[in-house]
């Protein structure tokens, strides 16, 4: 396909390949980095109790429509397990953008399926023995573990998604608040997501904590700068 120089450039600037992929140093610290954060995050059940906490607590002060969220909560339950039709939009038009897990990973699971542990059901259902030292077992223990994660992360998110259809919103800023309503993990400077993925782990959700928190501040100050016009 021919492109102008400029179309070119853009997507060769999107492309090419970061330090951690080019730099054996950083090619080994991402590789243990990444290790590290799964298993106290998305590999983690007693994450999954933390992390639903505290994105409860980070939605309720940033949502941009609170009782539309707040009556949404179940709704988004209910439609992520049966898979609805609002979901799949969801998911197609990148909802999983914004997350700390590896969407690539769990995106496609993350529906009725994610309550499964995947491989495990099957074994049970054949009278096939089960075992600690099954391998297969162990891995499939750990991504069904990371889809109820993901499944529990992507709640306020769908939910900041429902309530933003509901008040009239686009799709595309609807997905948009739904990034915003928690940490948003899609947000990062070039100097931060190398340190971040190499010898500082969760670097980049600290800084975007601290700036959706300035950004908040910001927002009332313009508010109230419009009012006294």
């Amino acid at each position: 396909m021919n492109v102008s120089d400029e179309i070119y450039a853009g997507f060769k600037g999107v492309s090419e390949a970061s330090a951690p992929q080019t730099n054996v140093f950083a090619r080994v610290t991402n590789w243990i980095t990444n290790k590290y954060k799964k298993l106290v995050t998305s590999m983690s059940p007693a994450f999954m109790i933390r992390n639903a906490i505290r994105d409860l607590q980070d939605a309720g002060l940033n949502s941009k429509h609170p009782l539309l969220f707040a009556k949404s909560l179940s709704r988004a339950w209910v439609e992520l397990v049966n898979n609805s039709e609002n979901w799949q939009t969801y998911r197609a038009y990148g909802g999983f953008g914004s997350t700390v897990f590896d969407s690539k990973g769990v995106s496609k699971y993350v529906d009725s399926r994610g309550f499964e542990i995947l491989g495990i059901k099957d074994r049970i259902e054949s009278d096939k023995e089960l075992s600690l030292s099954d391998i297969k077992y162990l891995k499939a223990l750990f991504v069904g573990v990371e889809n109820v994660n993901a499944a529990v992360e992507q709640i306020p998110r769908f939910a900041e998604y429902l309530a933003s259809i509901e008040a009239g919103e686009t799709i595309e800023q609807a997905i948009y608040n739904s990034a915003e309503v928690t940490t948003n993990f899609g947000r990062r400077g070039a100097t931060t997501k190398q340190l971040n993925s190499t010898i500082i782990p969760f670097l980049n959700p600290a800084i975007q904590g601290f700036s959706k928190m300035i950004r908040n501040i910001a927002s009332i100050r313009s508010a109230k700068d419009f009012i006294s016009l």
